[in-house]
């Protein structure tokens, strides 16, 4: 089920990306500047796939990205106001088309924070954190034809947005290496910064909209029920 419903999800809501037109930037636009690595171009391609049309280039070992205004992460962004519902959405679709990416090439993360993710512009967001070095970044394995994530490495991490399995490793006593767990991990905490993007305490305020079931698919306790499904 690794692709399937991440496939599922683009192909309901791919229409929605050629809707967008890139603003015209200005002389006072900002950059946002990632390291120049494959997997961060990966990240990139997979925007321009699905229909960004930015500015960017190479410079340094770096990718540097034309803004339309000043950078911001989600934790900068939420200072100012709460997402509205169709920016929520929005930024769901530029997570789902990365993550996607970072599948194929057997990667993922234990969890996302706010920090990890940069604005382009109001219609697209970028992860800005992949660094091979980081201990949030783990390898896709398959255990029994299930899709899992690894955790190999003698840290204790933490963070807001944790789905309850790897909440639960990190806060024992002594946890075993390496850690092994669905890799629906990631939807669960990637749910979890919708919410808090939105300021809500529960899907329930989205009650009947699309937003609401893939808020409570991807918020499943069962971790082998959670899909990343949008529909």
């Amino acid at each position: 089920m690794l692709f399937e419903d991440i496939l599922t999800f683009l192909n309901n809501t791919i229409i929605l990306m050629a809707d967008w037109k890139k603003k015209n930037s200005s002389d006072g636009s900002d950059s946002l500047t990632i390291p120049n690595t494959e997997i961060n171009m990966a990240l990139i391609n997979s925007l321009i796939d699905n229909g960004w049309d930015g500015e960017f280039g190479k410079k340094k070992g770096a990718i540097v990205i034309e803004l339309d205004d000043k950078a911001q992460t989600l934790a900068e962004r939420i200072k100012d106001r709460p997402f509205e519902y169709y920016e929520a959405q929005r930024l769901a679709i530029c997570l789902a088309v990365q993550m996607e990416q970072l599948f194929k090439m057997h990667k993922s993360y234990l969890f996302l924070d706010l920090e990890d993710i940069s604005i382009i512009d109001e219609n697209w967001y970028i992860i800005n954190s992949f660094d091979e070095n980081s201990d949030k970044i783990v390898d896709i394995v398959v255990h029994d034809k299930v899709n899992n994530v690894e955790f190999g490495k003698p840290v204790r991490l933490s963070g807001d947005y944790m789905a309850p399995e790897v909440k639960s490793y990190f806060a024992s006593a002594k946890p075993q290496i390496p850690f092994n767990t669905n890799v629906s991990c990631i939807y669960y905490s990637i749910a979890m910064i919708m919410m808090e993007i939105m300021d809500i305490d529960d899907a329930e305020p989205l009650n009947g909209s699309p937003m609401f079931f893939f808020l409570n698919r991807c918020l499943e306790k069962n971790q082998d029920n959670r899909f990343f499904l949008f529909v």
